[in-house]
């Protein structure tokens, strides 16, 4: 996954034909893959895991792959585990009787010694392979032969001799291409490196840039690529390149988990003489503990010859650097006693005049709490006269109704008992369905009144019912026994006695009644009764 994102990242960077060269996006980009190193040498050693655990089910010439796959993945992570499963692989293909595999174990052993720095002990060993053999690899052949010479090149003192390995270099890399397909990256590289050894490195990076034009991935995928272009950009004294591609190629070889590698640091030494020293010495340390964790002596002479030019200059710059940050704390230190002292006279000056600002605050918060206290009590009597107002004006029309009815009923048995119907009296006294009229007509004005003082009482209580539990008023009833109840709850009569009393029911029925409702509330008790008391 995050190879997949690493090259998204560097497609997106490059364009063959014209791009402005933002390398310090790249150089942010090599920094974090630094950090990440640990984190992409576990999802190495997972890969490593799985191979190891084939060995146990594996045999013949299957066992031989596993060794070989084994010492592929140490090349250019740990040399004495290549160098083991190169060996193993070696036993097996004796026993196998294999002349190939035995081919390529021993090649697979050069190829450990030669990163090893023994160059010689691999020349030796090479000598013992026939390459007209029908079935020897001549292309890891010559380029064993090729990458040898070129690092005695490398390495030699004299001129002398440094003309004698690339002649040997030029001589085995001719054959080696003799052997590589032509349309192949190894054939653009190896080619590009012929140029350069000869001098002609404008060749060189007009066959990498027909390459690249053909093949537009590899340059954010294949390290050898992007290597070949910093070297070939350095032939060319193109250091600005040069830092490009040796960039891309360092980020390649950590995300490949490589630790034997040569872009990082020469990109090391490319910065240092740039002045970029941190980073510098970021890189070169890093190439250090990657070398010594592999065991690749072969770069060991290059890091040990540069690590300490760079980390001197390293230190002499943290020094410089430590008395830069003395001299900036001293500076802040005494501006920093000179702010406390006016401070401390500007809050002298100030205490009380901030004394006197929350004094006046508080008073202020004092007299907010009184209005609001008293437009509550304003708004609760204006409420409570408006109702008394109503209900006085009612009780009268009420009390002077039923002085009329019982002035009327009295008129009316005075009647019935001179003209001696006293059977009729008796049963008019007797009749209930009166009390009943009465009843009705009773609630019937208490509703009246109730709902024009609060004429949204209803839909105010459904909404504290829960969906569907809503109180249904039935026939030509404004208010059924529930809301009634809560009505004169609502006019603060909360005692269940004294509701009993007043609508002629039992305490228990109202208790039920009550209790009905508080099983289809959607909120709780004391929210509701709460509410209750502030519907309108």
């Amino acid at each position: 996954m995050k190879r997949k994102i690493l090259f998204t990242i560097l497609t997106i960077y490059f364009s063959l034909s014209s791009f402005s060269i933002n390398n310090e996006s790249n150089l942010l980009l090599l920094d974090n893959s630094i950090k990440q190193r640990s984190e992409i040498q576990k999802v190495k050693q997972k890969k490593i895991s799985l191979y190891i655990s084939l060995l146990q089910v594996s045999k013949g010439d299957q066992l031989f792959r596993v060794y070989t796959e084994l010492h592929k993945q140490y090349i250019s992570y740990r040399l004495d585990s290549a160098m083991y499963y190169a060996q193993a692989s070696y036993d097996v293909a004796k026993q196998n009787n294999n002349e190939a595999e035995l081919e390529t174990a021993l090649m697979n052993i050069i190829e450990v010694e030669k990163k090893f720095g023994h160059f010689q002990e691999a020349l030796d060993m090479l000598k013992t392979l026939n390459p007209e053999s029908s079935t020897i690899d001549r292309r890891y052949y010559y380029h064993l032969y090729h990458s040898i010479n070129y690092l005695l090149y490398l390495d030699a003192f004299t001129n002398t001799e440094k003309l004698k390995y690339k002649n040997k270099t030029l001589y085995y890399l001719n054959l080696l291409l003799k052997e590589t397909p032509i349309n192949s990256s190894s054939y653009a590289c190896n080619k590009s490196e012929e140029y350069c050894l000869k001098g002609e490195s404008d060749k060189a990076l007009s066959l990498l840039s027909a390459y690249i034009k053909k093949n537009p991935k590899e340059v954010s995928k294949n390290s050898n690529i992007t290597f070949r272009l910093a070297e070939t950009y350095h032939s060319l004294n193109r250091r600005d390149l040069e830092e490009y591609y040796l960039t891309l190629t360092s980020i390649l070889d950590l995300s490949e988990t490589k630790k034997e590698y040569m872009a990082l640091q020469q990109l090391a030494v490319l910065l240092y003489k740039k002045g970029d020293i941190s980073r510098a010495y970021n890189y070169i340390t890093c190439s250090m503990e990657d070398i010594v964790f592999c065991h690749a002596r072969c770069r060991m002479s290059f890091v040990s010859e540069v690590l300490p030019i760079i980390s001197a200059t390293y230190g002499y710059k943290m020094q410089k650097e430590a008395r830069l940050r003395t001299i900036f704390i001293l500076v802040i230190s005494i501006l920093l006693l000179f702010f406390v002292v006016v401070y401390v006279k500007l809050r002298k000056r100030n205490h009380e005049l901030v004394y006197m600002h929350e004094s006046l605050d508080n008073r202020n918060e004092q007299l907010l709490t009184l209005n609001n206290k008293l437009a509550t009590l304003n708004n609760s009597l204006s409420e409570s006269n408006r109702i008394k107002e109503e209900y006085i004006v009612q009780l009268f029309d009420l009390c002077s109704s039923y002085i009329n009815k019982q002035k009327e009923s009295r008129i009316s048995m005075n009647r019935k008992i001179i003209a001696g119907k006293i059977n009729e009296v008796r049963k008019e006294l007797n009749e209930t369905s009166m009390e009943a009229e009465e009843l009705k007509a009773f609630f019937h004005h208490f509703d009246e009144i109730f709902l024009k003082l609060f004429p949204h009482f209803i839909q105010s209580f459904n909404q504290l019912m829960l969906p569907g539990k809503e109180i249904k008023i039935k026939g030509n009833e404004l208010l059924s026994p529930e809301l009634r109840i809560y009505a004169l709850i609502r006019l603060g009569i909360t005692d269940n006695s004294k509701i009993a009393e007043l609508l002629h029911y039992s305490v228990q029925t109202v208790y039920n009644y009550r209790q009905r409702v508080r099983n289809r509330l959607s909120i709780s008790k004391n929210e509701f009764m709460d509410n209750i008391l502030h519907l309108c």
